[in-house]
């Protein structure tokens, strides 16, 4: 009799094959099927049609589910009922909240889904990169810009369970010079990257994304939600000069004289030079009450009034 010599090569490739498909029932009966029934309850609890009780149930199932499991569909489904930010009535039930629509009630089943499995303190480092990874998802749609909210918010309350700002910034830059993406999307992105890495590194770009837009009131909006109000003293002197002329440069595109269009920018500026009252004069004067709210002359004059320090003061620049 032959000595044992050991498993043969066919044997080890049939032990090989067990193992593979061992493992492949296993995902597919412990991770795959189980996320797709989370899948299967989250379209109906979207659905007007569920009835409240059921959709409560739910519910109740889904929120004891985690971020990881559901986050991608949940934040798809938000973008798609037209919600872009986590704020919503917060109800104990608000599938049978009775001053809502039926619509409504769905968006803040929701919401309220979302801020629940968000909050959990035990993962809330892990579900802030979750975030993230749901934010580089194209599929989400529309729930990308609440995802960018909540993650904005997030970094002005930062804490240790995040993952490093640095990280956290390049992740996102990639997306901002990703042309693929749209216009409306890469300029909120910038936005939070003009105000958490160096602003210095990003306003050249804002400058031509908002230069992207068609009327010159859209691109000063663009410019002025892409620059959160930041002081002039984070800026380099050249940089400082850049955004002025572009700003005051917008200003005058923008108005016409009379209708105050431009008083928003005109305040941004001022925040953004650090100057009392930002443009506008004393809204308690007579000469600016009307019937029932200011009249236009106090947004001209803040517009004017803008328009004439730069006039006075670019030298300086």
């Amino acid at each position: 009799m032959l000595p044992f010599a050991g498993p043969t090569v066919y044997d080890r490739n049939i032990n090989r094959t067990l193992i593979m498909k061992t493992t492949l029932l296993f995902f597919l009966t412990f991770i795959l099927l189980p996320i797709n029934a989370l899948a299967d309850d989250l379209d109906v609890l979207a659905d007007p049609s569920t009835p409240p009780d059921q959709r409560g149930e739910i519910y109740q199932k889904l929120a004891k589910a985690d971020l990881a499991s559901i986050g991608i569909k949940l934040a798809t489904l938000i973008g798609t009922h037209g919600v872009i930010s986590d704020f919503g009535p917060r109800t104990k039930q608000p599938w049978n909240e009775p001053q809502l629509s039926e619509n409504d009630r769905v968006e803040a089943t929701l919401l309220q889904l979302w801020a629940d499995i968000k909050h959990n303190e035990k993962i809330r480092g892990q579900n802030f990169d979750t975030m993230l990874s749901i934010l580089e998802n194209p599929a989400v749609g529309s729930g990308r810009y609440m995802v960018l909210s909540e993650l904005s918010s997030s970094l002005r309350f930062r804490d240790p369970s995040q993952p490093p700002l640095d990280v956290t910034l390049k992740r996102l830059d990639a997306l901002a010079q990703n042309e693929n993406e749209r216009i409306d999307f890469r300029m909120k992105l910038v936005a939070t990257l003009f105000e958490y890495a160096d602003p210095n590194a990003y306003l050249d770009f804002i400058i031509k994304l908002s230069s992207k837009e068609p009327k010159p009131l859209d691109q000063s909006e663009a410019f002025r939600f892409s620059t959160p109000e930041v002081t002039a003293n984070r800026l380099t002197k050249e940089n400082q000069k850049r955004y002025l002329e572009y700003a005051f440069s917008l200003l005058k595109s923008i108005d016409d004289g009379h209708s105050g269009t431009g008083y928003f920018l005109a305040r941004h500026i001022g925040v953004f030079l650090g100057i009392k009252g930002e443009f506008a004069p004393d809204s308690h004067l007579p000469e600016y009450q009307g019937q029932y709210s200011l009249k236009d002359s106090f947004f001209q004059q803040t517009v004017d009034n803008a328009r004439t320090w730069w006039a006075n003061n670019s030298s300086l620049y």
